[in-house]
């Protein structure tokens, strides 16, 4: 009889432990705070970007296309360029415009980002940056 109650005591946390473990981390959205950025500086990006398509930076290298040194140093703080790649996503829009996205579960993982656009009539640049594992598929 004890043996049953430690059995199923022992079942029991399990399966509460499990519901509750922290999921792993497909994607993390970087803070851009210290990024000033305008539409000059960004205009190479907007032509290959929009709110569903994110433009995909592997490597430190690569970033240095869009970004400056100073920039990019503010990025790397946030990122590890060897296990994660950068996600960059840069558009014109209302500045209600809202980007989300919805982890897949297929393997590997599968990122898709949703675009839903604001009332407003307002024009605004936006820059949204994610930093995704590297086998993660977009």
């Amino acid at each position: 009889m004890y043996v049953k109650k430690v059995i199923a005591s022992f079942l029991i946390f399990g399966l509460c432990s499990s519901l509750f473990a922290e999921k792993p981390t497909h994607i993390k959205a970087i803070v851009t705070v210290d990024l000033k950025y305008d539409a000059a500086s960004f205009s190479k990006t907007l032509k290959k970007t929009g709110p569903k398509t994110p433009l995909v930076l592997e490597n430190k290298k690569d970033a240095l296309n869009y970004f400056t040194k100073k920039q990019l140093e503010s990025i790397a703080k946030q990122i590890n360029f060897k296990t994660q790649k950068l996600a960059v996503i840069v558009w014109r829009g209302s500045s209600r415009d809202e980007i989300s996205y919805k982890v897949l579960e297929s393997f590997p993982e599968q990122i898709k980002f949703t675009y839903k656009h604001g009332r407003t009539k307002d024009l605004k640049l936006h820059l949204k940056l994610f930093a995704l594992r590297k086998n993660v598929k977009i």
